[in-house]
């Protein structure tokens, strides 16, 4: 949800997340670029409940994005903090 005089482009910095973060819940705050500024309300989703909401006609896509970090998440015996 923007805000209100939220024009332009906006860009995503993150700190990183690793394949068995996918269903952890995260902060989202969209920025302005030219700004710094927020422009929008701070959001908490996981990446699971994000990509299922923007890819619902393609649930196929979802399921094997979520096999493949708890695939990993087992491989590779990650902790998730």
């Amino acid at each position: 949800e923007a805000m209100a005089g939220a024009t332009g482009f906006l860009t995503a910095i993150y700190d990183g997340l690793t394949t068995p973060q996918q269903r952890q819940p995260v902060n989202i705050t969209a920025y302005s670029k030219a700004t710094g500024l927020p422009v929008s309300k701070t959001r908490t989703v996981s990446l699971e409940s994000l990509l299922a909401s923007m890819y619902s006609a393609n649930p196929n896509l979802v399921n094997a994005t979520m096999k493949y970090g708890d695939s990993a998440q087992a491989f590779f015996n990650y902790v998730v903090q």
